[in-house]
């Protein structure tokens, strides 16, 4: 699990428990999440912090604490009392979409400094590279470009991006997204790397995908339409072709999926929203949804996505969005 998705799944956390206080199935499943790992532990130590910090309002639930011996001396957390969660429950949930943001950040200031070129939620971007390739950034998405060897490289530190090669047969073209390594001579083909999964799919031209991990290693050529994804926590690869007009149509706002989870959706969904989706239910998460959806609307397409799953959208803040099973 990465730093960014323990550090959302904390945050849903703080709400669930603020939601449902004397739920102890609820609890038990906290304690389980809680101390399956380290980092689920520093995400809840920084949730905590930062709700301690903004406000008078101490922190929520702040005797969930993460054991530094033994999980058994944690305590319960406090009964709420009557009417309080009522009473402030607009101030609490406005800082909690504060305490959200600022969570989500923190893991990407890292990338955002590393990067030689990045876009902000919402934003896309068109970057000319030395060479004459063009390189159109995604929202939410960050490259650093390394042009001065034999070998033109370009690292996807997040997000997407849908490169238009120069062609140069002495000097290859190199796109490097973790463990993806996509190779070419002359080409457009679009990069994505999200927390779940990873793919490369080509508009034009044909490119070389190797992927280190694998036993035995990825090495596959892709022409025009074709596409190769990765489940990254599962490492099953998948592939296929598309129409080529579709490869990377986010650069016309649009977002074309077919048979794929809702929380994939909805993570490519908050690249362009400026907030934070918090969704109540994990099933509703693994349902399938396909359809297009307008990137420009992303608070209706979200809507447009889970609706077929009797799911409701609440826009409790301009920056926190809860989505729910009826």
């Amino acid at each position: 699990m990465t730093e960014e998705q323990a550090s959302r799944q904390a945050l849903e956390w703080l709400l669930l428990l603020h939601d449902r206080p004397h739920d102890p199935v609820l609890h038990e499943q906290f304690d389980a999440w809680l101390t399956t790992s380290d980092e689920n532990g520093q995400a809840w130590d920084d949730a905590q912090r930062l709700w301690g910090l903004i406000g008078e309002t101490p922190p929520v639930h702040a005797d969930l604490w993460r054991p530094k011996a033994s999980p058994a001396v944690r305590s319960r957390p406090a009964v709420r009392r009557p009417g309080r969660w009522t009473r402030y429950w607009k101030p609490a949930v406005a800082m909690v979409g504060l305490a959200a943001c600022l969570v989500l950040i923190f893991p990407s200031i890292r990338i955002y400094w590393e990067a030689d070129h990045w876009t902000w939620i919402g934003e896309t971007v068109q970057v000319t590279l030395r060479d004459g390739s063009t390189v159109h950034l995604s929202a939410g998405s960050a490259i650093r470009v390394n042009d001065e060897t034999g070998v033109r490289r370009v690292d996807l530190l997040a997000g997407e991006a849908f490169f238009d090669v120069h062609p140069d047969p002495s000097r290859p073209f190199q796109v490097k997204a973790e463990e993806w390594t996509t190779t070419v001579l002359g080409t457009a083909f679009d990069v994505h790397l999200g927390s779940q999964t990873a793919s490369v799919a080509v508009e034009r031209g044909s490119v070389l995908v190797d992927r280190t991990g694998d036993d035995p290693p990825l090495e596959q050529r892709l022409e025009a339409g074709d596409w190769v994804r990765v489940e990254r926590a599962m490492g099953v690869t998948a592939q296929g072709h598309g129409q080529p007009s579709q490869v990377a149509a986010w650069r016309q706002g649009r977002l074309i999926v077919k048979s794929r989870p809702i929380g994939e959706v909805i993570a490519e969904l908050e690249r362009y929203h400026r907030g934070v989706i918090v969704v109540t239910d994990s099933q509703l998460k693994s349902r399938l949804v396909s359809g297009v959806y307008d990137l420009t609307q992303p608070l209706e397409a979200l809507r447009a996505a889970v609706q077929p799953h009797q799911a409701v959208v609440r826009q409790l803040t301009p920056y926190l969005v809860i989505v729910s099973s009826l």
